[in-house]
């Protein structure tokens, strides 16, 4: 008994202290990174890809730095910076989750179309999606951050009026539930898509194609978020602590790996990230050097006889 207590508490200590420290270090370095991209000098950083991967990075920001308990414990007696936390971190988790839905969604449009553009989804249509899905999740959220302050008070939800039961269970349960059922059909008719498609020929639709396997590998990541939403949802509907204690265990790593995934994974697949990161890091001010790196990346650019691709 008492050494199940002792790794309770080791578990809890390495939960809070630890990986919530890290909660707080890795948005820092994801800010950086988005800001790299953001002021980069080539046309490719600025696409559709990278508008998605930059806007759901900074989803992600707001998901991670409002997840630590312990971090907010000084000012969770304040009912509105309470219901703020949770407004934001729902809001950052929803959307960070959709968002990563949407690069794979662009990833299969673009393989499956003939010329292979980037552009296939305009930059007003792509506002218009950011706007509606920020505001369908703020929506969500004023619904499910209520749920949750019942929780806190009550310990369980099936106490609650049965209607905004109703109402919490459709907006927020079916919304995980849905994510985590297309995520692996969508990952599925991508592959079909890249084995049926002729992205090899040439070292444009090579650098596609291995966008699209970074996509595929993202969606692994964060299908494990979807899994453990699931999880808590349903410990506050039953009131399941073995469940709860799952979610509460897991939550930090699993935050921590689904956040991060996507900046290192376009670190190891897009060359050109790796070049920026590294004239960034190594400050590059030498006349000779600032000319090859220049070279470096106008040879990365397509020409007018190559499909429009992610470097």
């Amino acid at each position: 008994m008492e050494t199940n207590i002792g790794a309770s508490s080791i578990i809890k200590w390495t939960n809070q202290t630890i990986l919530g420290t890290l909660n707080f270090i890795f948005p820092i370095v994801n800010f950086v990174m988005i800001l790299i991209l953001h002021c980069s000098k080539m046309k490719a950083h600025h696409n559709t890809f990278f508008t998605l991967f930059k806007v759901t990075g900074i989803y992600g920001i707001f998901s991670m730095i409002t997840s630590s308990n312990s971090y907010w414990s000084f000012c969770e007696s304040n009912r509105f910076v309470f219901v703020l936390r949770k407004q934001l971190n729902g809001i950052g988790s929803f959307c960070f989750c959709t968002g990563g839905l949407m690069i794979e969604i662009q990833r299969f449009i673009v393989i499956r179309t003939s010329r292979h553009s980037e552009n296939v989804i305009s930059k007003r249509l792509l506002v218009l999606i950011l706007i509606i899905q920020f505001a369908i999740t703020a929506a969500i959220m004023n619904t499910y951050t209520f749920a949750t302050l019942f929780y806190n008070d009550n310990g369980c939800i099936t106490s609650m009026d049965v209607q905004h039961q109703m109402v919490i269970y459709i907006a927020s349960a079916s919304f995980y539930c849905s994510y985590v059922i297309l995520t692996p059909i969508l990952t599925i008719i991508t592959i079909s898509a890249i084995r049926s498609s002729d992205l090899t020929k040439n070292i444009g639709n090579k650098r596609i194609l291995s966008l699209a396997r970074y996509s595929i590998y993202c969606s692994a990541a964060q299908m494990l978020k979807g899994i453990l939403q699931i999880i808590a949802l349903i410990s506050m509907f039953t009131g399941n602590e073995a469940l709860s204690s799952v979610y509460s265990t897991l939550f930090y790593l699993v935050n921590l790996i689904t956040v991060n995934s996507p900046i290192i994974l376009l670190f190891i697949f897009s060359p050109s990230v790796r070049l920026l990161v590294a004239q960034v890091l190594c400050r590059v001010k030498e006349p000779s050097r600032n000319s090859v790196s220049g070279r470096v990346s106008l040879s990365q650019q397509p020409t007018q006889n190559q499909p429009v691709s992610i470097v």
